[in-house]
């Protein structure tokens, strides 16, 4: 037997008593899916965006947040080294912005990817993304294709720590750091696992590698650090007039006309700082200087042509 009768069910009073219930329930439901759709948003959140609270995450439908998203994970969550690329001074990821398709230099962009596909820089010059996160603790898209990739090559992993000299006791735990070819201390081929990660890196796609930049490494971590960000502070100390860090030079060869203190400068950055993989006979050979070489060599290429 209903508790409420058809007749009673007429009464103005009782539909209203009803939508109020059903308003109520409905309203409570909703308090319910709130709640459960952040969480299941926020699994999806990085450095990039770990200050947002909303249920759609903005990556889904903006270009900029999705930018952001991506140049989190190809510098591995590391500012140093997305300044060091992009010879910038950005604080964190949410300050930087998605470049307009016309932005300066844009016109480049199909010279370099012929550049790179030329083969013309060594191994050492490139490194990959999406492949760390030391913040969020996440396991990127490449460190498990490098697991797969490790798994493929010597099946179990007793034999992958019987050839490369490792002790890991579970596959989720196998790791190595991209090595830092920037630095003195990092040589290729210091570790069979290390040897292994260099030959993997290059048959990853296009859109996760990274080339590193002595340049950018020479005005981030070497002369900012010592001058500060302020490019007067540095023109101060140097009796250079350059309106900004994107104007200084890292020379090819030692400066002979330069001040002292430029001159001083190189010295110690190219025999204390730098890695020797990019210094031959007292010369620099970077990506930088490779991708100029033939810049000029392709323009004179195709004057001869012409």
């Amino acid at each position: 037997m209903p508790i409420l009768s058809a007749i009673g069910r007429k009464s103005p009073k009782t539909r209203a008593l009803i939508a109020g219930i059903y308003l109520a329930l409905g309203l409570g439901a909703l308090t319910m899916l709130i709640p459960l759709g952040l969480m299941a948003a926020g699994s999806t959140k990085s450095i990039a965006d770990q200050r947002e609270n909303v249920l759609v995450p903005r990556f889904l439908v903006s270009d900029e947040a999705l930018w952001r998203k991506h140049l989190e994970a190809l510098f591995n969550e590391s500012m140093d080294a997305l300044n060091m690329a992009f010879d910038s001074d950005y604080i964190v990821f949410e300050d930087i912005p998605l470049p307009p398709e016309d932005a300066p230099g844009a016109e480049l962009v199909p010279l370099w990817r012929e550049f790179l596909a030329s083969g013309s820089l060594p191994p050492e010059a490139i490194t990959i993304g999406h492949y760390w996160a030391p913040q969020a603790g996440a396991f990127p898209v490449q460190l498990r294709a490098f697991r797969r990739h490790l798994r493929e090559t010597y099946g179990t992993l007793d034999e992958l720590n019987r050839a490369l000299g490792t002790d890991f006791d579970a596959w989720y735990t196998v790791f190595v750091q991209p090595p830092a070819y920037l630095f003195p201390h990092a040589k290729p081929g210091a570790t069979p696992l290390a040897d292994e990660f260099d030959r993997f890196k290059l048959t990853a796609p296009d859109w996760c590698r990274v080339v590193l930049s002595p340049e950018g490494y020479f005005k981030r971590l070497y002369l900012k650090p010592r001058h500060s960000r302020d490019i007067d502070a540095y023109n101060a100390a140097h009796g250079t007039a350059h309106a900004s860090y994107a104007d200084v030079p890292l020379p090819r060869r030692f400066p002979e006309t330069a001040s002292p203190l430029e001159q001083e400068e190189w010295m110690d950055f190219t025999r204390n700082s730098l890695s020797p993989l990019w210094v031959r006979d007292g010369v620099l050979d970077t990506p930088e200087t490779r991708w100029r070489d033939w810049l000029v060599q392709r323009s004179e290429g195709k004057g001869q042509r012409s």
